[in-house]
C-alpha cells in the first residue's frame, strides 16, 4: 500500500499536536518580534532625549536621532515615518520619565517629614527638587520642546499637551504622597509654579553666571515664602474655635 505523508502526522492526534506546536512556535516568534520592535522604539526615544539635550530641538533631525540610536534610516522611518510622528510619541514618553523622577523625590520628602512641615523641611524640599528633579536631562529636553514650540506649529500642540499632563500628574503625586497638603490645592499649585519657574531658571543658567552665595540665598527665600504660604493656608483651613 502506498505510503502518504510523514508517518508522524498520519493520525489525527499527531496532527493536532503538530498544529499546536506550530501555533506555539509562531506565537513565540511573534512575541520576540514585538519585544524587539518595542526595544528599538525605546532606543529611538532615548536617543531623541539625548539629542535634545546635546544639540537642541532644531538640530534633532531624523538622521541625527537615528545615528544616535544606532539604527538605520529605514528602521527609523518604519517606526516613525516623520519627525512629527516621533515627537508625538516622545511627548508622553518624556512625561512618564519626568513623573517617575518627580515621584521619587516627593517620596523622599514625605519620608523625611514628621507631621506638619517645618522651615527646615521646606529648605530640604527646595534642595531635593533642585538637585534631584530639576537638574536632570529630562528637564532640559522638556525645555527644548517648549522652546521649539514657539515657532513650530506641529510641535506646539505636542508640547502643550505634555505640559498639561505633567502638571496634572504632578498634582496627583503630591496629593497621594503628601496628605498634609490636602485641601490646599490653590497654595500647592501656586508654590509649585514658583519653584518650577525659579528652579528651571537655575537649571538652565550657566553656573558661572550666578555665584553659589546668590544661589543659596534664592533657595532660602523660596523656602521661607513656601513656609509662610503653607502656614497661612493651613490656618485658614482649620475650623474656627468657639467664640
Amino acid at each position: 500500500r502506498a505510503r502518504t505523508g510523514c508517518p508522524c502526522v498520519r493520525t489525527p492526534a499527531n496532527r493536532r499536536r503538530l498544529m499546536t506546536c506550530c501555533r506555539k512556535a509562531s506565537g513565540q516568534e511573534g512575541s520576540r518580534r514585538a519585544a524587539k520592535s518595542q526595544h528599538t522604539r525605546e532606543q529611538i526615544l532615548d536617543a531623541t532625549l539625548r539629542c535634545l539635550v546635546s544639540a537642541g530641538y532644531a538640530h534633532s533631525t531624523i538622521d541625527t536621532i537615528a545615528s544616535r540610536a544606532g539604527v538605520s534610516r529605514g528602521a527609523m522611518t518604519h517606526h516613525f515615518p516623520s519627525r512629527a510622528d516621533l515627537f508625538r510619541e516622545f511627548g508622553p514618553y518624556l512625561v512618564d520619565l519626568r513623573i517617575a523622577e518627580y515621584e521619587e523625590v516627593v517620596r523622599r520628602i514625605s519620608a523625611r517629614m514628621n507631621g506638619l512641615p517645618t522651615p527646615a523641611n521646606m529648605r530640604e524640599t527646595v534642595n531635593l527638587l533642585h538637585h534631584r528633579y530639576f537638574n536632570r536631562p529630562s528637564l532640559l529636553a522638556l525645555e527644548e520642546l517648549l522652546l521649539g514650540a514657539r515657532t513650530d506649529v506641529a510641535l506646539r500642540d505636542i508640547a502643550g499637551m505634555a505640559q498639561r499632563e505633567l502638571d496634572r500628574r504632578e498634582m496627583a503625586v503630591r496629593t497621594a504622597c503628601l496628605p498634609v497638603w490636602k485641601g490646599l490645592d490653590a497654595s500647592s499649585e501656586l508654590l509649585r509654579d514658583m519653584m518650577t519657574n525659579v528652579l528651571t531658571s537655575l537649571a538652565i543658567t550657566p553656573a558661572h553666571l550666578m555665584s553659589s552665595e546668590r544661589h543659596e540665598h534664592l533657595c532660602d527665600l523660596m523656602a521661607a515664602v513656601s513656609m509662610n504660604e503653607f502656614s497661612r493656608a493651613y490656618a485658614a483651613l482649620k475650623p474656627a474655635g468657639p467664640a
